[in-house]
């Protein structure tokens, strides 16, 4: 009984996110390639950052610019980091914090919000270091927010490694906090100029919670129903989004 309500439940779900979808569609403008700014946070990865970074080098949606911020991580991270940097699309932000100080603030934000300062971008999208996106994943997303002038914020599915298994929800959301992960949302730059920065003032688990909640509440989450990027998840995975 209860896995009956459950899928009945879902597809009720499903049906809705469709009609919202329908009602938010309009002819698209196939013309229009915004510039998208991808926010990549690094610290102390140095294998995944480079696997990250390539993944947005082999997009098939070239119009974005990459800026690393990364929270002042050991010289091997570095290294890979620098050897970007004579890249055009690629700009860097190195902190200076010290390691006594790293747990006082929610780090994963105050980068963030960094990088939102530096974003060029009509679009924001962000990407984790020990996440990487699928080679498809800016240019479904920019042609989603294209078809559906009236959507602010879009996020795909999450394949999730080693489980191999999709991140739910797919369905549109009003308060995305805890279902949706950071490396998987593309909103306009727009929502940050109106809304506000992230909250970064005390140390939070699950930085970028808030911050969906907040946008959420006006601008609803809508779902690209397939997946877009990849989730590695470890046994220090969580610190990335603190």
């Amino acid at each position: 009984i209860n896995t009956q309500r459950r899928n009945i439940t879902d597809f009720i779900y499903g049906l809705i996110s469709v009609i919202l979808c329908r009602a938010a569609y309009k002819k698209p403008d196939t013309r229009k390639e915004p510039l998208v700014s991808v926010l990549l946070v690094s610290y102390n990865r140095p294998e995944m950052v480079k696997e990250a970074i390539e993944s947005v080098f082999n997009q098939t949606y070239q119009n974005f610019e990459l800026i690393i911020l990364d929270d002042n991580s050991n010289e091997e991270t570095r290294r890979v980091i620098d050897q970007y940097l004579k890249n055009p699309k690629v700009r860097v932000y190195k902190s200076e914090v010290r390691d006594e100080d790293r747990w006082k603030m929610a780090r994963y934000a105050v980068l963030i919000n960094v990088g939102l300062e530096m974003a060029k971008g009509e679009l924001i999208s962000y990407l984790c270091d020990d996440d990487y996106y699928l080679p498809q994943r800016l240019e479904k997303m920019v042609k989603f927010l294209n078809e559906h002038p009236g959507v602010r914020v879009c996020y795909g599915r999450q394949l999730r490694l080693p489980v191999n298994k999709l991140r739910k929800p797919d369905r549109v959301l009003k308060k995305p906090r805890g279902f949706v992960d950071a490396s998987s949302v593309m909103h306009y730059k727009s929502c940050v100029d109106e809304l506000g920065n992230w909250d970064d003032v005390y140390y939070i688990p699950g930085a970028d919670g808030p911050f969906w909640n907040k946008i959420g509440a006006k601008y609803p989450f809508y779902p690209i129903m397939e997946a877009l990027d990849v989730r590695r998840e470890h046994a220090d995975s969580l610190t990335a989004k603190m």
